[in-house]
């Protein structure tokens, strides 16, 4: 298989005209371009290159500059073949390759039925689907809120809502329960006029049940785990990663935390434990863990959520703490966005621009 692979591999300094010359002699569609331990750094289509030849005819040139960084592609055994199908159609994926857990390119797929490789691919998490709290009223996004609900506040051509699926789709998970309360019909006319080739139901809440509280309407024997999510939380992350660590941890609950520094712009002024004057401290810097809104959670940890009362997430694992194992998977500040208030939600939008 190396053997094979290496036909289509290409270095970033390679030029165009190496490029082409592959290309044609593969009779595929693209190239993947990988470092020298075969680390996958993106793909180069035929496409890439027409585009950089119709502006320029420098065959010379190196691919470094023109090659897709942000490609698609997928980790082996983490989807199935129909979510690989659904993931080429939707964005139209010429070339898809396939790494290992170490982003090793092992294998690719193409959207060519002559070309195609067979893949023993396979969503290794099951139906785990994906619970996003819709329900909340946005107070701190008012007045854009008075029109709209958050979860459908636009960023860029795209509301947030589906920004956040989108990120789930990209690993082949497809079924996703809303829970909405405020502004509902709004939500639920939306998703029915847009059609989605996804799985979405909805659940209802009657009255507000906080960030957790409507899961107690949930039909709890039907999954093993559930993600549940914000709608204010967009984060860059491998799910199948915490998946992983989820499941391989035997985790009750799973917290995705966010690795945060801080300086308090005065000297802090230090007491003792007889509350006196010990020391003062110039601008100090504080790390520290915050709670990103997105966890990992085992269906019987939504049993212990009591039916039809308000509930937040933070208030049932402090309950439960001392007797359920709660594991913390660590992301960059980077990798997490919030748009549920005013001046994130600004950050967020300069972000996709």
């Amino acid at each position: 298989m190396i053997k094979k692979l290496k036909k289509i591999f290409i270095y970033p300094k390679s030029n165009i005209r190496k490029s082409m010359e592959l290309i044609k002699k593969n009779g595929l569609k693209g190239l993947i371009v990988v470092n020298k331990n075969n680390y996958l750094l993106g793909t180069l289509t035929d496409g890439d290159l027409r585009k950089f030849i119709l502006r320029n005819n420098n065959l010379n040139q190196t691919i470094d500059k023109i090659y897709n960084k942000k490609s698609k592609f997928i980790e082996k055994g983490a989807f199935t073949k129909k979510e690989v199908k659904r993931l080429i159609e939707k964005y139209k994926i010429s070339f898809l390759p396939v790494v290992d857990k170490n982003n090793k390119v092992v294998d690719f797929i193409t959207n060519d039925k002559q070309k195609k490789i067979k893949s023993k691919v396979q969503f290794r998490f099951g139906n785990i689907p994906v619970v996003i709290m819709a329900g909340g009223f946005g107070k701190r996004l008012f007045p854009f809120t008075n029109v709209l609900p958050k979860a459908l506040i636009p960023i860029k051509n795209k509301t947030v809502i589906e920004v956040i699926i989108d990120k789930f789709l990209n690993y082949g998970i497809n079924n996703f329960i809303l829970s909405v309360n405020f502004k509902s019909q709004i939500i639920r006319a939306f998703f029915k006029e847009k059609k989605p080739n996804f799985n979405i139901s909805f659940i209802e809440e009657k009255k507000p049940l906080g960030t957790i509280g409507s899961l107690s309407l949930l039909k709890k024997n039907k999954y093993k785990n559930i993600f549940l999510v914000n709608c204010d939380t967009i984060a860059n992350v491998d799910y199948s990663k915490i998946a992983h660590y989820h499941l391989k941890n035997k985790n009750d609950i799973t917290l995705l935390a966010i690795s945060k520094n801080s300086t308090i712009p005065y000297g802090v002024i230090n007491l003792n434990e007889d509350n006196k004057f010990k020391h003062i401290e110039e601008k100090p810097k504080y790390k520290y863990l915050a709670n990103a809104g997105l966890y990992m959670i085992k269906s019987s940890i939504l049993n212990k959520i009591p039916k039809n009362k308000f509930l937040h997430t933070t208030d049932l694992i402090k309950k439960l703490s001392k007797n359920i194992k709660i594991g913390i998977y660590r992301i960059n500040e980077s990798q997490w966005m919030d748009v549920g208030q005013w001046e994130e939600f600004e950050k967020t939008i300069k972000k996709f621009k």
